[in-house]
């Protein structure tokens, strides 16, 4: 089994600022950066019953976007 490799990124501390905000945040990059795996690491320090989690990779979700 490998040992996890999580590459730490700046954009982690102010993605924790902004969390407490009104606002709506979105994170867009290129296939295989890494989004899904950075906001899976800090949804995994939250409290789970305050959060939601959308993957724009699973077609079940898309739909209640652009219903």
């Amino acid at each position: 089994m490998e040992a996890e490799c999580y590459i730490p990124r700046k954009l982690e501390d102010e993605i924790r600022k902004m969390l407490y905000t009104p606002e709506i945040i979105a994170i867009v990059g290129a296939r295989q950066s890494g989004k899904t795996t950075l906001l899976r690491r800090i949804a995994d320090t939250l409290d789970q019953g305050v959060i939601s989690f959308l993957d724009f990779e699973d077609r079940d979700e898309l739909q209640y976007i652009f219903a």
